[in-house]
């Protein structure tokens, strides 16, 4: 196979589409900061090896996306190493289609997401259950699947089969010197490799933090690796008090911060909410935007993840990823079009889930540990307190600052949460919808609604007079939790607004071949990318 390379001023600056031919050919249409290569793409950086090598399917860290080929000649599409982000693929013909963006995806197939299916943002989610739980595909309107893959290698030759190859897995660790010492030789690879001379485009560290355990351990990490610059948010959640203001800690480490408002995107009138409703994982992270300034060409430390790897008291430890929210999930979109890499620490090496946890609960952690059955990560107060910030300084209360969207909650909690411009233009967009496609559609989700009710009450019981551990939705699908609405609609309409950000096929496209340098237009993509969000009102 061989890779031919056409660029794309007026998509995001770091999306990609493959189109691969049964004749050997992948066709390759990217924006301005994607990197090409002879043998391999990529928007991303990686650890174990140098930039040049382009080895990120061999690495134990990845962030991004791209696709390589190996000592045969045959392709190999490549996930990050994290369950924040995803690829998908689509079947077309004789043709296959991968994408860092399921807008993208879509646009270029002709296709679109099933208007009559409800259960998009449910099967997205259900990542959060590990990466062998998760709907391995969502259904298109033409009747075709779109396959997600996470956390994986894709390899395919000529005969255009998919064959999914697991990630490399750490070994166990066995002592907090062994697994702080894996932790921080591996971002340090990183950031070396995101700011390899060879690139076309560089990223420089940046943290988030705040006064709770995860992100302050990050920064931890970043600042050893050169990171100057922190973000943090002015005010949490109300229902969680005091401020989750990390500018005391980041003035401790040498960082120079800045303090945003969480919600300064509800006083916006282009509708930032549907870049991050369009990832299909509710749009939580869209707190986010107020960052946009300063995250353009730069790899972002976040403790995304740190809830469940280094939370002690834990009850899911497993080296399948299993998450308790989608939390992070929500930014691949508003990545993609800003221009930034990011990085969750939390997931270095998480697939050694059970030997951290058991590190957590040892007797050399003992010292680090506040005995609080609910907050307590003793790994993450060690990194930090061995860095010099006073114990009193952080991780005394859970606090948090991402909105819960509603998609499928009233109106009235849609205006707490979505500016006005955006809820208008959503409104006009479902008013002509149907909530049900017929009585038989009304009349099954009742029936399963009815059902899901009562399996619950048999959970119940059999955790009361059994002592078992069950699921609660062990015997129906907590889908059918609530019955649809008129916000039911929200991703189908974000995903259709987005799809107006990717230019027609062929539409001011320069055709390149080998690594072409890729440099040229970087003020037509951030323009176009501003007229596209433009376009999203």
């Amino acid at each position: 196979m061989h890779f031919e390379y056409r660029l794309n001023h007026r998509i995001p600056v770091l999306a990609w589409l493959l189109r691969v031919r049964p004749d050997g050919k992948a066709l390759v249409e990217h924006g301005d900061w994607v990197e090409t290569r002879e043998r391999f793409f990529c928007e991303g950086a990686w650890s174990d090896s140098a930039f040049a090598s382009g080895a990120f399917a061999d690495a134990s860290v990845f962030v991004g996306s791209g696709a390589s080929l190996d000592a045969d000649g045959n392709l190999v599409l490549v996930t990050a190493t994290n369950t924040i982000e995803r690829l998908q693929i689509l079947r077309l013909g004789d043709e296959v289609l991968a994408s860092n963006s399921l807008a993208f995806l879509l646009a270029r197939s002709g296709d679109a997401l099933h208007q009559g299916y409800k259960h998009y943002e449910w099967d997205f989610c259900s990542i959060i259950d590990g990466i062998d739980r998760y709907v391995r595909s969502v259904p298109t309107r033409a009747g075709r699947a779109v396959r997600l893959y996470y956390h994986c290698n894709i390899a395919t030759d000529r005969s255009l089969a998919l064959v999914e190859k697991p990630k490399r897995r750490p070994a166990p660790f066995h002592s907090f010197a062994e697994y702080r010492d894996h932790l921080f030789s591996q971002v340090r690879d990183l950031c070396a490799n995101a700011q390899a001379p060879e690139r076309k485009h560089r990223f420089a560290p940046i943290t988030t933090i705040s006064s709770g355990y995860d992100s302050t351990a990050a920064a931890v990490l970043a600042r050893e690796n050169g990171c100057r610059d922190a973000l943090t948010f002015a005010a949490p959640r109300p229902e969680f008090g005091d401020c989750d203001d990390g500018t005391p800690v980041a003035g401790k480490l040498g960082l120079e911060v800045r303090k945003l408002d969480r919600l300064s995107y509800q006083r916006r009138d282009d509708c930032p909410e549907v870049e991050f409703l369009a990832s299909g994982f509710g749009g939580d992270d869209v707190i986010f935007s107020a960052f946009e300034p300063m995250l353009a060409g730069r790899l972002l430390f976040s403790g995304f993840h740190g809830d469940k790897i280094w939370e002690r008291t834990n009850t899911k430890v497993s080296a399948s990823i299993v998450r308790g929210d989608p939390s992070g999930g929500s930014m691949q979109e508003f990545r993609l079009r800003v221009g930034f890499l990011h990085l969750p620490v939390p997931f270095i090496g998480c697939t050694a889930h059970e030997s951290i946890h058991a590190l957590s609960n040892s007797s050399e952690m003992m010292p680090w540990r506040m005995n609080d059955p609910t907050y307590d990560r003793p790994i993450p107060r060690r990194i930090v307190e061995e860095a010099g910030i006073p114990r009193a300084w952080f991780g005394h209360s859970k606090r948090a600052a991402a909105v819960n969207l509603p998609p499928k909650a009233d109106e009235d909690d849609m205006r707490k949460v979505m500016s006005p411009h955006t809820i208008e233009a959503y409104r006009r967009y479902a008013g002509a919808i149907p909530i049900y496609r017929g009585a038989r559609e009304k009349a099954r989700w009742s029936a399963m609604h009815v059902l899901y009710k009562a399996s619950l009450r048999i959970v119940w019981r059999m955790r009361r007079w059994l002592d078992v551990e069950v699921r609660s939705d062990a015997f129906v699908s907590a889908k059918y939790a609530r019955l649809p609405n008129r916000n039911y609609f929200t991703f189908h309409w974000a995903l259709s607004e987005m799809r107006t950000r990717y230019a027609p096929a062929g539409e001011r496209i320069d055709s390149m071949t080998g690594g072409g340098d890729g440099t040229t237009g970087r003020q037509q993509a951030i323009a176009g990318a501003r007229s596209d969000v433009d376009q999203v009102r």
